[in-house]
């Protein structure tokens, strides 16, 4: 094909291969034979929008398709093209999804078995684990996280523990007038919730519009536009959880100095200035 190194794929299938893992970014799937669906990178290489044709070549025989629309591919995403099977075609290959809760790996089994007698193979696509390259990343997202939450929590410990000794002596008073070493406690943790609150509420809504900023220009950065699934992957319960979060880091941070004042001797504090 005129623009593209080397080969690509042309892939005809009898229907359009939406469920099977394909999501479309713009434009629509084809509904006839001479309509594509192309990866981003392709229209890239070839300089061409929707609505553009595409001519390719194979056996020496050269077919004209019209781009209908841009699809995002789970896999290689190495510039194949997806069109209409024309009318009588006959298959090359079947693709099957099972219901949840099936085995594919029983299901593929037991299929091969009664394929055999026909000469075909059946096999699980993606069976072989998952992809290194996500692992790492996952695995650096992790990390990062947990570094992060380390540093917030030392920050409000660092913070409280300020506080508890400015305030050391305040506290003894009310110890002396009768305050519980768990009201000590609940004391110093509830100075830190609304801050801890607050933090999560602000932080939330800004790290959604972060995500919203980043993860496409990454996708821009390796030639890849991304689909708006993967861009909306927090639910309401999701954002709530982690906007409480903040107070929960708040009131982890705070736990340890609040502790402390709750175990310090009234005379103690009442001789510390």
């Amino acid at each position: 094909m005129p623009g593209i190194r080397g080969g690509t794929t042309l892939v005809r299938y009898t229907a359009h291969p939406g469920w099977a893992g394909y999501e479309l970014i713009s434009g629509r799937w084809f509904t006839r034979t001479g309509e594509v669906v192309v990866p981003t990178e392709l229209l890239t290489a070839t300089d061409r929008e929707l609505g553009d044709t595409l001519t390719v070549t194979a056996g020496g025989t050269s077919t004209t398709l019209t781009i209908v629309g841009k699809v995002f591919d789970p896999g290689n995403n190495d510039g194949q093209l997806l069109t209409q099977a024309a009318p009588g075609a006959r298959p090359t290959r079947w693709q099957l999804a099972v219901t949840d809760g099936t085995d594919p790996d029983a299901y593929a089994t037991s299929l091969q078995a009664a394929l055999d007698p026909l000469g075909l193979g059946a096999h699980v696509e993606g069976s072989g684990g998952a992809d290194e390259l996500v692992v790492v990343i996952d695995a650096l997202a992790g990390l990062l996280t947990l570094m992060l939450v380390t540093v917030a929590g030392l920050g409000v410990l660092n913070s409280v523990v300020l506080d508890v000794r400015d305030r050391v002596h305040d506290i003894g008073i009310l110890k002396a007038l009768g305050m519980t070493p768990r009201q000590t406690l609940l004391s110093v943790l509830s100075s830190v919730a609304l801050i801890g609150l607050v933090g999560g509420v602000i932080g939330v809504p800004a790290g959604v519009w972060l995500h919203g900023v980043l993860v496409p220009a990454m996708g821009h950065g390796a030639g890849v536009e991304l689909p708006r699934i993967v861009l909306t992957v927090f639910g309401p319960v999701q954002l709530i959880g982690i906007a409480l979060g903040g107070l929960v880091l708040a009131g982890a941070g705070a736990l340890l100095p609040a502790g402390w004042a709750a175990k310090t001797r009234t005379a103690t504090a009442l001789r510390t200035e």
